[in-house]
């Protein structure tokens, strides 16, 4: 029997993703050149890209080790408003874009942001804010992707800092370096033009008696997306990205409901996906 992994996502990723609050920064129309940054070596997207455990995923990124200097080059900028926010940024040669892992995460009421560099903020290209102990309140989490080659990294803390010199409170030691854009949907079929299919004519020649259902079962293999009226059904059917050991790969899955229709946000996919919490998260 194959396996099925279940994924819970907490409500708090919901209250993260509706914060209205925005990157302090960018807003004051500074230079980015000003950012400290780092740049990484290269990739080799044919030598470097990781081997899928399974012929169901597919890989769309590799984890890269960042080093400890990353997180020395950010610096404290005082801003007009009073308030005080520390930036640094990480170029990654041809990367559609990046996952963060953070560790030793302890903003308190602080707020962490990641953009894109020369990205319009102001129109919510932009994740986070990132509080307290993090996504799942201890200190480590992978966080959203974030699109280009070259992301921003903002902390703003709740009372601005005196010390210039003092290190934010976290910690970045790792990136996915996603290859191209994940979760680009496929073309749609266009749906409102398929109406009968094989599924439907095996289903006429079981109500007429003509055949059985183990017949059916061996010779019809039909694709949900050839039937219009299964389209609502089928559209609970997605892709979900998944980050282990800072390789990132793209699998499938399904929202399912519970027996109370309690509208808790289930969703299962196969074992050979995600087979574990950390994988889960």
């Amino acid at each position: 029997m194959k396996q099925l992994a279940l994924l819970f996502f907490c409500s708090i990723t919901w209250i993260y993703a509706q914060a209205p609050a925005r990157p302090q920064f960018a807003p004051e129309q500074r230079a980015l050149s000003q950012t400290p940054r780092l740049d990484l070596t290269p990739l080799n997207e044919t030598t470097d890209r990781p081997k899928p455990s399974h012929p169901g995923v597919r890989a769309v990124g590799v984890g890269r080790t960042i080093p400890r200097q990353f997180m020395q080059r950010g610096s404290w900028t005082a801003l007009a408003s009073g308030q005080t926010v520390w930036r640094v940024s990480l170029r990654s040669p041809n990367a559609w874009g990046m996952r963060v892992h953070f560790t030793a995460f302890h903003a308190g009421d602080g707020r962490v942001w990641l953009y894109p560099k020369g990205g319009d903020t102001e129109n919510g290209q932009f994740v986070g804010p990132y509080r307290g102990d993090g996504l799942f309140h201890d200190a480590e989490f992978w966080s959203e992707p974030v699109p280009g080659e070259e992301i921003v990294l903002e902390f703003a803390p709740a009372h601005p800092v005196s010390d210039l010199s003092a290190p934010p409170p976290f910690v970045v030691d790792q990136i996915s370096h996603l290859f191209n854009e994940p979760l680009t949907p496929p073309k749609a079929p266009v749906l409102s033009a398929v109406v009968d299919g094989p599924a439907d004519a095996a289903s006429a020649q079981l109500t007429a008696g003509i055949t059985n259902a183990a017949q059916v079962q061996n010779t019809c293999s039909p694709d949900v997306a050839c039937f219009a009226r299964w389209y609502t059904q089928a559209s609970a059917v997605a892709s979900i990205m998944f980050t282990t050991g800072g390789a990132s790969f793209l699998c499938t899955g399904s929202l399912i409901a519970d027996q109370a229709n309690s509208g808790q946000p289930y969703f299962a996919t196969a074992n050979h996906c995600v087979s574990d919490d950390a994988t889960a998260r």
